[in-house]
């Protein structure tokens, strides 16, 4: 990735969330790595939380922790939603809307060995609605950036923005 132009892309697309969180939140921001090994012999957690500002989130994201391609559904069930989401949910410590952003380069065919980016957003606003209705789908939102000139992830994240379904709980 750093010998194109998606790594600088990436970089800024991040500084800009970074600044972006810095003015709504000031607890900072947490970031979780889904294509990012979960071995205990690496050094860096796959998830870092309270960072405040873009200089020392460039200074982490200066170590590389991405890897290849992603099931991007069933990582951001395990890494994201279920312990920043539906685990607050279930202790009625959800104080906040989560905003999640993804960003990118679009492997879609990564999709196709587990559960989808379209099944985990369903199943999410679908279990929000009926097991935490307090809290309701409105309790996250889903931004996704494509990062690169893939053809097929245009297509791909086109696709998940026009669906019947997800389109309305998604930008891209």
């Amino acid at each position: 990735m750093k010998d194109d132009n998606r790594y600088k892309i990436l970089m800024g697309a991040l500084e800009k969330n970074a600044k972006l969180n810095a003015t709504i939140d000031e607890e900072g921001l947490s970031m979780r790595f889904l294509n990012y090994p979960r071995r205990k012999e690496h050094q860096i957690p796959w998830g870092l939380d309270n960072i405040q500002g873009a200089l020392k989130m460039r200074a982490i994201l200066e170590t590389n922790l991405w890897k290849g391609g992603t099931e991007l559904g069933g990582m951001l069930l395990e890494k994201v939603l279920e312990p920043l989401l539906f685990e607050k949910a279930r202790q009625n410590q959800l104080n906040k809307p989560i905003f999640i952003s993804i960003i990118t380069d679009g492997e879609p065919d990564y999709e196709d060995h587990g559960r989808t980016l379209k099944e985990v957003i369903e199943d999410c606003k679908q279990r929000l609605r009926e097991q935490y209705p307090h809290y309701g789908e409105n309790a996250v939102a889903f931004h996704i950036t494509q990062i690169g000139n893939s053809p097929a992830a245009s297509n791909f994240l086109d696709d998940l923005a026009q669906d019947p379904v997800v389109g309305n709980f998604i930008y891209c």
